[in-house]
C-alpha cells in the first residue's frame, strides 16, 4: 500500500505550483498592461503637443 503522506505531499506540491504559476501570469499581465497604458498616454500627450504648436 502506498504511503498516504507521499500522496498528500504530491497533491500539496501540485497545488502550490499552480498557485505560483497563476500569480506569475497575473503579475506579468498587469506589468504589460501598465506599460502599454503609460506608453499610450505618453504618446498621446506628445501628439497633442505637436498639434498645438
Amino acid at each position: 500500500m502506498v504511503d498516504c503522506s507521499k500522496i498528500v505531499n504530491i497533491i500539496f506540491g501540485y497545488i502550490l505550483a499552480i498557485i505560483l504559476l497563476i500569480v506569475l501570469v497575473l503579475s506579468v499581465r498587469f506589468y504589460f498592461n501598465k506599460n502599454i497604458r503609460e506608453n499610450y498616454v505618453k504618446e498621446s500627450c506628445e501628439c497633442e503637443s505637436h498639434i498645438a504648436t
